[in-house]
This record gives structure tokens, C-alpha cells and sequence, in this order.
């Protein structure tokens, strides 16, 4: 039963973290609006919105077919 418990208390942790982020996200929105004034940011939001891919998790891997460039190294 103790790996129940530590998995309850993980959980809620992730939970708290992921209220933290939230709240500091939406935050930051909040002195955006106020700096930049309304109009300004509504601009700015349509083009975040319209360009920047949100990325939830861990960023994926390359596929493997994917070869990364190789740096050549130096001669000796």
C-alpha cells in the first residue's frame, strides 16, 4: 500500500505544479495586457497564437529515419 501513497502524493504534486504554471502563465498574460494596452495585445495574442506551436510534454524525438549531420572533427 505504501507505493499507492507515494503515488497519490506524487500525483498531487504534479497537480500543484501544474495549478503553479497555470497561474504564473496567466499572470504574466495580465501584466502583457496592461503594459501592452488592449488593442496592442490583441494584435500580439493573434499572432502567438497564429504561429508559436504549444508544446505539452517532453519534446518527441526525431524520427529514426532522421539522420542528424555529422560535425567533422579536426585533424590531429
Amino acid at each position: 500500500m505504501a507505493a499507492a501513497g507515494a503515488s497519490t502524493a506524487s500525483s498531487q504534486q504534479t497537480q500543484s505544479l501544474a495549478s503553479q504554471q497555470q497561474q504564473t502563465v496567466l499572470n504574466h498574460i495580465s501584466q502583457l495586457q496592461a503594459a501592452f494596452g488592449a488593442a496592442r495585445f490583441a494584435v500580439l495574442d493573434r499572432f502567438v497564437h497564429e504561429t508559436v506551436k504549444i508544446l505539452v510534454g517532453p519534446p518527441t524525438p526525431p524520427p529514426a529515419y532522421l539522420k542528424l549531420p555529422q560535425v567533422p572533427t579536426p585533424p590531429k
